[in-house]
């Protein structure tokens, strides 16, 4: 109801109806609209906040958590053994001075139970036996590094888990698609950064290993079968090193290159394959303050008489006028491993000028600017801008979307099947986007293309070259989904 930018005000059970028809659960929200003749805000105050001027929003989010509570059993703002994660988030909301009950995000998330981490059992086999090991993901995730065979080039390549507690290789049979036996492990307390920056993927499950006379890898191998994410990424992987490798070894030893000449005419491009797209993308987010108007000092920090401080530099354009005079513009550095940025100080527009920059509100890194040092400048708005795409972006290269393995769904190489969505467009509810007084309508091919949409996912993509009505067709989509299908949702919750 928020999210459609209602708000009730005055939630209690006596305000809320719940019915049954043919198996399906309907919620009613009563007595939305309460007029009252001193225009006065009316509502309980046994299902409202205890501090004063709560918001009806924030009376709304205390009443379903309340009447939650009620319904689970558990005593308002105490403490419960069979709901603890519930009991807490209340209890949360209540020393949360600056935003209690906002929002129904931590009451939701307490909701819905803790994953739990699967634990896949190997035992190894070998003359030499070790102690049992538990390999634990860290914060949801076991990292993957994969290796071209030393012993079996071509054939097969080592797949080495990573995680708290240690480490350990199994070895993967290209031909078989399938492990076929695994290294002993090694034991670690922490997980270098390197090994994280180097794999290849992430998986959210524990190993436990132990020793045997013989090898056994058939849990591991069952749950690579069901793993479309470790799949994928074991394929690529090949395809990057093992197949383009042989191919290109298979080239440079052929002698029909040696002497022939080239017709152009008919001589087929050479197709480069394509970097990662997790790659590709964290190096777009890597690189995205490069891209921001910058300078090189051409002296050290200088200062005046009067205390102004200021950056000499050389250049024939200002980049001062790429911002409004009214805009608020840092100066910013970069780490030397370029992976952090930091503040040197805000721009004095109004004193600065070409081949100056004036500082004011500097901080203690603006006394590392010295000859060649890049200062990039960005405004407020551009970097809160920039702040969440790059949370959005990392959420995703993180594997936290709301589609899960949203970036595979990029990839060229990608074998993820679709969702299949039993939903149905009839002509009655295609023909409420009929306009006869423009004259605009849903063809035949677009109906289909509305259909394929609604029907499969979670990424689909729409092209079409311009004049071919896809604004028309996006705004009946957009329609639908929320007047239709989202409707539909909430009714059968």
């Amino acid at each position: 109801m928020h999210n459609l930018g209602f708000t009730h005000g005055d939630l209690k059970p006596d305000n809320v109806l719940v019915t049954l028809d043919d198996d399906n659960i309907q919620l009613h929200i009563l007595d939305i609209l309460d007029f009252s003749p001193n225009e006065q805000s009316q509502f309980n105050t046994k299902y409202s906040p205890e501090f004063d001027h709560a918001t009806e929003k924030q009376r709304d989010n205390f009443a379903v958590m309340k009447m939650a509570c009620e319904l689970l059993g558990i005593e308002w703002n105490k403490s419960s053994e069979r709901f603890s994660d519930v009991a807490e988030a209340i209890q949360k909301e209540y020393s949360d001075t600056q935003t209690a009950f906002i929002s129904l995000a931590r009451f939701k998330e307490a909701l819905n139970p803790k994953p739990i981490v699967p634990m896949i059992s190997i035992t190894i086999g070998g003359n030499t036996s070790f102690l049992p090991i538990d390999i634990y993901p860290e914060n949801g995730e076991l990292f993957v590094q994969f290796k071209e065979s030393t012993k079996y080039p071509n054939k097969e390549i080592d797949v080495t888990f990573i995680g708290l507690g240690g480490k350990f290789t199994a070895f993967y049979v290209i031909q078989e698609q399938k492990f076929r036996h695994a290294s002993y492990p090694f034991e670690s307390n922490y997980i270098k950064k390197t090994y994280k920056e180097n794999s290849s993927v992430s998986l959210s499950l524990g190993l436990s290993i132990s020793h045997s006379k013989f090898s056994n890898l058939n849990n591991l191998n069952e749950y690579l079968a069901n793993s479309e994410l470790l799949k994928q990424a074991i394929k690529q992987f090949i395809a990057e090193n093992i197949f383009k490798n042989s191919e290109k070894k298979d080239i440079e030893e052929s002698d029909i290159f040696e002497s022939e000449v080239v017709d152009t005419e008919t001589a087929k491009p050479t197709i480069e394959q394509r970097p990662n797209i997790q790659k590709l993308w964290q190096a777009i987010l890597d690189t995205e303050t490069e891209a921001l108007p910058s300078i090189t000092a051409s002296e050290v920090l200088q200062k005046t008489e009067n205390d102004d401080i200021y950056i000499l530099y050389d250049g024939e354009i200002n980049p001062i006028d790429q911002f409004k005079r009214d805009e608020i513009v840092e100066a910013i550095g970069k780490s030397n491993d370029g992976k952090k940025t930091f503040k040197y100080g805000v721009v004095d527009i109004a004193k600065s000028r070409l081949k100056e920059l004036y500082l004011k509100s500097i901080s203690n890194s603006a006394n590392k600017i010295q000859l060649d040092t890049p200062i990039y400048l960005q405004s407020k708005q551009n970097k809160a801008s920039y702040t969440r795409r790059k949370n959005a972006l990392q959420r995703i290269l993180d594997g936290e979307s709301v589609i899960k393995n949203l970036a595979t769904y990029f990839d060229e190489n990608c074998l993820l099947n679709a969702n299949q969505y039993k939903i149905q467009v009839s002509d009655e509810q295609f023909a409420r986007y009929d306009q006869p007084e423009k004259g605009v309508s849903l063809n035949e091919a677009q109906r289909i293309a509305f259909q394929k949409l609604i029907a499969n996912g979670p990424l689909s993509l729409l092209q079409g070259p311009p004049g071919t009505g896809k604004t028309e067709f996006i705004s009946a989509f957009v329609h639908y989904l929320f007047f239709v299908h989202y409707l539909f949702d909430v009714q059968n919750v």
